[in-house]
């Protein structure tokens, strides 16, 4: 996945589809997912985005990006 723009697809997909379902669930389980999806999804997605460009040895979870600047750039803005 070393094309930025899938990567912002893939990323905000989920929420996209979590946006156009909200009429259709209840606010509990809309808060559910939207915490699955901020605290497990996109630490993964991005964890998986570092592994592969090889920025990290090891595919791990990488819950506080923004905490390390250099991992943050490479993930967002750079390709």
């Amino acid at each position: 996945m070393k094309n930025l723009l899938l990567h912002y697809v893939i990323l905000l997909l989920p929420f996209g589809i979590l946006l156009l379902l909200f009429d259709f669930i209840s606010s509990y389980v809309f808060i559910l997912c939207l915490f699955l999806w901020a605290f497990v999804y996109v630490p993964l997605l991005n964890g998986r985005r570092l592994y592969k460009k090889g920025v990290i040895n090891k595919m791990k979870w990488i819950p506080f990006l923004y905490l390390r600047p250099k991992w943050f750039i490479e993930v967002y803005f750079r390709r």
